[in-house]
């Protein structure tokens, strides 16, 4: 299997892995790489404003519009082109880029850099914010953990949220935009200045994990409930990816236990709605549980029409992700109440960031938690 291959800043060349013990040819990637994001898909309209030194340029990239500061404005899409600041600009996309550390704040929300706008047809926009790498970092850190976690924990999450960022980019690299405000990854809009979030992505500049020499999906979860699940009970995918762990550092998490109490009534309507046709639910039996933690992948529902069998990981999306926070859990019904009991948040694939955050809290390093987390892994950095 062919190596990371690292060029100048000029360009990089990196393999992904396209299949189980394969690799596809190296993909070119211009340096610094730019993120391209989702921000806004088929909205109408907006507010506008820039603190700093701007230009907007047309689809040829001619300059239409300059100045030091834009107020705050309506950019609003008519059937074929804009309506921004009380005047119509006959053009299909338009491209705002700001200078010297200015923002451009979309709705009130900050992004740096440039952003796109797209006509969609039908009186609606598209709206991309095209953002280099590393800015685009400090957003995710600020989007997936609290700002009091360990900065060696922190570190570690930005060479991880850097690696997949880097792998969503190549696995489709003619996309119109890689990734949205919450996939794959949460990304809250900051300004991008001095913070601890910033040094964390500073520190760890140009650092990606590799398993087996290429780029891999290195997912992570909130709380891993105790042990790190195999990716194929949550996902079909065609890549090798690190061994699973029993990790004891969540134990003290808040969310290391939980519980979710409903009606039957409530549960089944949320089934019915889903595709599912049944009767009236009797009881949640366990019928598959992992051979590598405590989730369950596949639960039994006796009701009234017969047996239905149900995957845990679509019971999961049905319920809500933050109510059925894993699938390592019982459940029990009684006096028409259905009662799920279970530990951990999340997949459990990858990193546990409470177990990272512990870790770090504990003294341990950026690189002994992505070796502990990712077992077999390589850091290499992008030079």
């Amino acid at each position: 299997m062919k190596k990371i291959v690292v060029t100048s800043w000029c360009c990089l060349l990196i393999v992904v892995c396209a299949a189980r013990g394969y690799a596809q040819e190296p993909i070119s990637l211009g340096l610094p790489v730019v993120v391209n994001m989702m921000v806004y898909d088929k909205v109408k309209t907006l507010t506008i404003k820039v603190d700093g030194e701007y230009s907007i340029f047309n689809k040829n990239g001619k300059i239409i519009a300059a100045g030091s500061a834009m107020h705050k404005t309506k950019l609003i899409a008519r059937i074929s082109d804009f309506f921004l600041s009380n005047r119509v600009i006959g053009e299909q996309k338009l491209l705002i880029r700001a200078y010297n550390g200015a923002h451009i704040f979309l709705n009130g929300n900050p992004y740096a850099e440039s952003v796109e706008f797209v006509i969609n047809g039908k009186g609606s926009f598209s709206v991309l914010n095209r953002v280099k790498l590393e800015r685009y970092l400090i957003g995710v850190l600020a989007g997936e953990i609290d700002d009091e976690t360990p900065i060696e924990a922190m570190k570690a999450q930005a060479i991880i949220s850097r690696t997949f960022a880097i792998f969503s980019l190549l696995k489709n690299p003619e996309s119109a935009y890689h990734m949205t405000l919450k996939n794959p990854q949460a990304y809250r809009p900051i300004m991008f200045r001095s913070s601890k979030y910033s040094k964390a992505v500073k520190d760890t500049e140009g650092m990606i994990l590799t398993f087996k020499g290429c780029v891999f999906p290195t997912y992570f979860s909130a709380v891993c409930g105790g042990s790190t699940e195999f990716s194929g009970n949550v996902w079909k995918l065609d890549f090798d990816l690190p061994a699973t762990i029993k990790c004891p550092h969540c134990r003290q998490a808040r969310q290391y236990r939980w519980d979710l109490s409903m009606t039957v009534k409530e549960l089944k309507r949320l089934l019915v709605k889903n595709g599912l046709k049944i009767g009236t639910i009797y009881s949640l039996e366990p019928k598959k549980k992992s051979a590598v933690s405590d989730r369950v992948t596949e639960v039994i529902v006796k009701h009234s029409k017969g047996i239905s069998y149900v995957r845990t990981n679509w019971l999961r999306g049905v319920m809500g992700n933050d109510r059925l926070r894993s699938t390592s859990f019982t459940a029990k019904i009684e006096n028409d109440k259905v009662t799920f009991s279970g530990q951990g948040w999340g997949h459990g694939v990858g990193l546990c960031q409470e177990g990272a955050a512990k870790m770090g809290a504990e003294g341990k390093s950026y690189e002994e938690i992505l070796s502990f987390y990712y077992p077999g892994t390589e850091l290499k950095r992008i030079e």
